[in-house]
């Protein structure tokens, strides 16, 4: 595209919020921004301060404002349901700049939060999608939830996240040189067998999951667990790591800007989230060939399948997860048959090309 036309190409904010840097929101509107999209949009990042955003915060919605109209785009592109939906919305609804929503969560979906919360934060998300002038939902499991009844006329349906880059799509990484030089820098031996959790070490991710596998010394003598993720969580699976012993099984890496390595050093990849609506660190595990442990919930059965691709266990309890470590700790074939249907499965359902007509469609309606 030439400087002229690139010029002469609609302008769209995609949010990022502060201090998210690796989440399933963050990293899904960093693809687009650096995808083939850019070549025929102009990307600019619309910022939400991090810190807690209140009930009703002035401020907030001032900043934003002030900056929709500093940056006039044709629209924006941002994540939902959760509180910082609706005071982008509500901007751009001030604005009269057009607005679509990811809908890539919701904060009813949280297990820690009461009735009255609850209510407040389902009349925020009302109205999250009333202010919207598209919406999309990023799994089959979200595009049912009944609120989307209310907006037939601007739900266009399901448009999954962006797939990992380039590298793992076309070319699969050389597996084994990765496998061989993470290794040796962890000091684990070839032979031995790693699993791996990248992503939030927070509650809602099934920290004390991780915190009683780890107690229970499942991750001992040749069996290892990799955590690459931070959170408020993470210095208490630290230190349990050391009191139990298991430093040498257990190896925890709070930030780590390209997990892709180490996803193609280890086995099997385990997610242990209570809830979830895709889940982007399941999908970049199949495209790495990983069998994959996670809960039947929300739209992880639309990445993983069970007993083809990884196996779901159907509650919280760390002992069902014990048990499929286990089982497949127990059989490599069934280790290999499940990360080879993996990546078949992922590089099917989130097709680069696809996603990217479909994400064009959206843009070119502005």
């Amino acid at each position: 595209m030439t400087l002229n036309n690139r010029c002469n190409s609609k302008k769209i904010l995609l949010t990022f919020r502060e201090g998210a840097d690796g989440s399933g929101p963050f990293n899904s509107h960093k693809r687009i921004l650096i995808s083939q999209l850019a070549s025929e949009f102009q990307f600019e990042s619309l910022v939400i301060p991090k810190g807690k955003l209140g009930v009703f915060n002035f401020r907030l919605i001032k900043t934003l404002y002030t900056r929709i109209k500093e940056e006039r785009p044709d629209l924006v592109h941002f994540s939902g349901l959760q509180l910082e939906g609706f005071y982008v919305s509500l901007a751009c609804y001030i604005c009269g700049v057009k607005s679509v929503c990811a809908v890539r969560g919701s904060s009813l979906e949280a297990n820690d939060i009461g009735i009255t919360k609850k209510i407040v934060l389902a009349i925020y998300e009302f109205a999250s999608l009333l202010f919207s002038n598209m919406i999309y939902a990023n799994s089959r499991y979200v595009s049912n939830w009944g609120r989307f009844n209310w907006f037939k006329h601007k739900f266009k349906g399901v448009i999954y996240n962006l797939p990992p880059s380039d590298r793992l799509r076309d070319n699969f990484l050389d597996k084994q040189k990765f496998r061989s030089l993470i290794r040796k820098q962890l000091k684990i031996s070839d032979e031995a067998l790693v699993f791996i959790y990248t992503g939030r070490v927070t509650k809602d991710k099934g920290a004390d999951i991780l915190f009683k596998l780890i107690e229970s010394k499942v991750f001992s003598e040749n069996v290892h667990l990799l955590i690459l993720g931070s959170g408020p969580e993470y210095s208490r699976i630290l230190e349990l790591s050391i009191k139990s012993d298991v430093t040498c099984n257990v190896h925890m890496f709070e930030y780590i800007e390209d997990v892709i390595p180490y996803l193609l050093s280890a086995d099997v990849f385990i997610s242990c989230s209570k809830h979830e609506t895709l889940g982007n660190s399941i999908i970049e595990a199949g495209f790495c060939e990983l069998p994959v442990i996670a809960k039947r919930t929300g739209g992880i059965p639309e990445i993983v399948i069970d007993e083809e691709s990884g196996l779901l266990v159907g509650t919280d309890s760390y002992k069902d997860y014990r048990g499929a470590i286990t089982r497949l700790a127990e059989s490599k074939n069934l280790r290999l048959v499940f990360g080879n249907n993996a990546r078949k499965h992922v590089m099917k359902v989130f097709d680069h090309a696809r996603i990217i007509e479909e994400l064009r469609q959206i843009y070119s309606k502005c």
